[in-house]
């Protein structure tokens, strides 16, 4: 199936041309899929509604096949599904090292956990060259702005598995996992441990990839 992307904001239209009504705009870097090679090619929305955009707006996405050997969204995905159930304390203060820690979780600790067993480097933490590297919310956010790991649109990260969603603000701080498909996976809160959940309508502001892990949208 090949893949397209927006090279800036693409107004969807009821129909083949600008004078049919404008449906939604889409924002540079949207992916979109099968849509054809006519000058006006119809989309598929997620209302399950038919749209119309400008093929001259859209450039092909090469498809990007992992090496053997080489980490993907998915595995990540997958190291943070072995949580599931899991219970979660606040500040929970959980080994690094330890391969088989089943919990407790908080939000960062976990992310920070997944992400050093998969990649094999300790991200989002205060110390993470000392013994107790200390995981923190922040530090991601903070790891974030000095380029450590890679900032992307929201949205992508939302549609793209293994991806990590955050919100950092003065009312709330938390990090998740993101599963591709408008979901999370998440060391949520004491009631409910280690959970799936929606990614949307919870103030995520940013979206991050790891580097050297390659990434798929779905």
């Amino acid at each position: 199936m090949n893949r397209f992307k927006t090279t800036t904001n693409l107004n969807v239209r009821s129909g083949p041309g600008v004078g049919y009504n404008r449906l939604e705009t889409l924002s540079p870097g949207r992916i979109v899929e099968e849509v054809g090679i006519e000058e006006w090619c119809p989309i598929a929305m997620g209302s399950g509604a038919v749209g119309w955009v400008s093929r001259k707006y859209l450039a092909l996405v090469p498809e990007i096949l992992p090496k053997p050997g080489q980490i993907t969204g998915e595995m990540l995905l997958q190291q943070a599904e072995k949580h599931l159930g899991q219970k979660y304390i606040l500040g929970a203060n959980v080994d690094l090292n330890d391969p088989n820690w089943t919990g407790p979780w908080d939000c960062a600790e976990m992310v920070t956990y997944d992400a050093k067993w998969v990649t094999g480097v300790i991200y989002g933490a205060l110390q993470p060259n000392s013994a107790d590297p200390e995981p923190w919310t922040g530090q991601w956010y903070n790891d974030m702005k000095a380029g450590r790991v890679i900032q992307v649109p929201l949205e992508q990260a939302i549609r793209t598995p293994g991806a990590i969603l955050l919100r950092y603000d003065k009312q709330y701080q938390h990090i998740v996992f993101s599963d591709g498909l408008e979901g999370t996976v998440e060391a949520r809160g004491a009631a409910y441990g280690v959970v799936r959940h929606n990614a949307y309508g919870r103030g995520f502001q940013y979206g991050i990839f790891i580097p050297g892990i390659v990434y798929k949208e779905t």
